[in-house]
């Protein structure tokens, strides 16, 4: 059987890492037996069983604890996946707890489609890491989403700190981050226009920034050819404080070519007239 004839250096590995006395070597070792059983052999158990062993010799290693959520990921193990980040949280220092508690809350949420889970574990982390540790583990797994072009998940991850932040300054910051992605990276602009509508009944949002918003707004509406979308945000432009006599006519002079070239609807009400 060529499976036996390939596990034999495994085999020879395993008794040699067992008679190794440098705890280093022996992870070292055992983490290069594991690597061969996921990644040549084709062999999930042997390669599981591996990892395990080289984390009982060092439990923050992180090869071995990339390597068993590798090996979980392939199997669409999803609840094992979470138990394994959970036994985790025992072990690892409280600055790296944040990152571990936000990885699980994407498992559920995501992968296992199980929004209550995935808050209530959001709530947990929010009230037992500080906020250093936060701070740096959230930017660390946003760099990761970041770095791999997982727009997405990224996505995800903002969505349900919106769910959890204060409204202010750093809420509307999120908003607008979020918006790019969406409109950017992730070619949903209707996502991205859900997302900064909030914006505009902020009551702390100063002038430059409704403005921003709108202007925004409106380039996504034009951009999904939603004219009627594209005439409401220029009514809300034409309304807002500060604007000139000259930019409210102009407002409203988009609107009423938006109605001539019957792009609008079939509601059009020719003898309309708008109030400067």
């Amino acid at each position: 059987d060529h499976r036996d004839l390939h596990s034999f250096p495994t085999r020879r590995s395993s008794d040699l890492a067992d008679r190794l006395e440098d705890d280093t070597e022996i992870t070292e070792l055992r983490l290069a037996v594991a690597d061969l059983h996921a990644d040549h052999l084709d062999n999930e158990d042997a390669a599981m069983s591996a990892y395990q062993r080289a984390l009982i010799t060092d439990p923050q290693n992180r090869r071995a604890l990339q390597g068993v959520e590798r090996v979980l990921e392939r199997r669409e193990d999803w609840a094992e996946l979470v138990r394994f980040h959970e036994g985790r949280l025992a072990v690892a220092p409280a600055s790296e707890r944040h990152a571990i508690y936000a990885r699980i809350a994407e498992i559920q949420g995501e992968k296992q489609g199980d929004t209550a889970a995935a808050e209530g574990t959001e709530r947990v982390m929010r009230q037992t890491a500080g906020p250093r540790a936060r701070g740096r583990s959230t930017h660390a797994l946003e760099q990761v989403y970041i770095e791999s072009g997982r727009w997405d998940e990224l996505a995800a991850l903002y969505e349900r700190r919106l769910k959890v932040i204060p409204e202010g300054a750093q809420e509307r910051s999120l908003r607008t981050t979020l918006a790019n992605i969406y409109a950017e990276k992730l070619t949903d602009s209707a996502g991205a226009i859900a997302v900064l509508e909030p914006l505009l009944e902020s009551d702390d949002a100063d002038h430059a920034e409704v403005r921003a918003t709108l202007d925004t707004l409106l380039e996504l509406h034009e951009g999904r050819d939603d004219w009627e979308g594209c005439a409401e945000v220029l009514k809300r432009m034409a309304r807002t404080r500060r604007r000139s006599k000259d930019e409210r006519i102009a407002c409203f002079m988009r609107i009423g070519r938006i109605y001539a070239e019957d792009r609008k609807s079939t509601r059009l009400n020719s003898s309309h007239r708008y109030h400067l």
